[in-house]
């Protein structure tokens, strides 16, 4: 296909500068956001373009340790970091300070309404607990909206710590409420709640057989 010419890829060197030209880390980083802002103004998206979703989707990732020596210092990767307010909670629940090796990544993406897809934010964990992803989720709804878009629903895949994170925001059953609940710290706000159509059918589908 590359070489008839149906195709088009991008050079190594290209997709180099591409990863490089923002520092790769984990949680909302600010340069991220703002290259996400950019980019949507340099599309001229309209109005209705900052409006969208936020996906939450967690995979598996092999347990690795890294150093990278920056010109400022050395960084060390692979460890988990889901937050410093995750760290606190963890910490006050175990009464012990410890870190360890992650084997998940929680990866954020806002798609928009007219298109305008963009993953900002991943948090490398142990496989997040719904209290952990509540607490990343909403300081990344936050981040968003410090940046000019608009979150009005959120999409993830049906595993027991989403559910158990979806109930966090409901006194009853989520159903009854239509998966609609208030903003976290502004009622004034809603959010939808959404499981991801395709896991869902994947999921009854494998039943059914």
């Amino acid at each position: 296909m590359v070489q008839n010419g149906w195709l088009q890829l991008p050079s190594e060197s290209l997709l180099s500068l591409y990863k490089n030209s923002v520092r790769q880390g984990p949680g909302v980083i600010h340069d991220m956001m703002q290259w996400m802002q950019t980019e949507a103004s340099r599309q001229k998206k309209s109005r209705e373009g900052y409006f969208g979703g936020i996906i939450l989707d967690e995979m598996s990732i092999k347990e690795d340790l890294q150093i990278v020596n920056y010109k400022e210092g050395t960084m060390l990767y692979g460890l988990t970091d889901s937050d410093l307010d995750v760290k606190r909670m963890k910490t006050l629940n175990s009464d012990k300070v410890y870190d360890s090796l992650a084997n998940h990544v929680q990866q954020y993406i806002f798609n928009g309404l007219t298109g305008f897809r963009w993953p900002f934010a991943n948090f490398p964990n142990c496989q997040s607990d719904p209290s952990e992803i509540f607490v990343t989720t909403w300081k990344c709804i936050h981040a968003l909206g410090e940046y000019g878009f608009s979150p009005i629903y959120c999409c993830m895949d049906g595993s027991a710590n989403n559910r158990a994170f979806i109930k966090m925001h409901f006194t009853g059953d989520p159903i009854s409420s239509k998966m609609v609940a208030p903003f976290y710290q502004n009622p004034t706000k809603q959010m939808i709640f959404i499981m991801d159509p395709c896991h869902l059918l994947k999921k009854n589908t494998k039943q059914c057989s």
